[in-house]
């Protein structure tokens, strides 16, 4: 279950990307913030099952950056 929750989160994060890349989408936008939010909250999820330091800390540092 909890992995399943962060490959969502991975393809949402790759989805991001991948529309920054082509201009679909503007990296300054509430759209782009809203979107990388939500990928880090399921990633951060998917660690709850086997917890992982560094991907917490850069998980919650992701989150804070796309709040400000």
């Amino acid at each position: 279950m909890y992995q399943i929750v962060g490959v969502i989160g991975s393809i949402i994060v790759i989805y991001s990307y991948f529309m920054t890349a082509i201009h679909l989408l503007d990296p300054k936008s509430y759209k782009y913030n809203i979107i990388n939010i939500i990928a880090a909250l399921l990633m951060l999820i998917s660690l709850y099952d086997e917890p992982n330091l560094g991907s917490i800390i850069i998980e919650g540092f992701l989150i804070i950056i796309s709040i400000i």
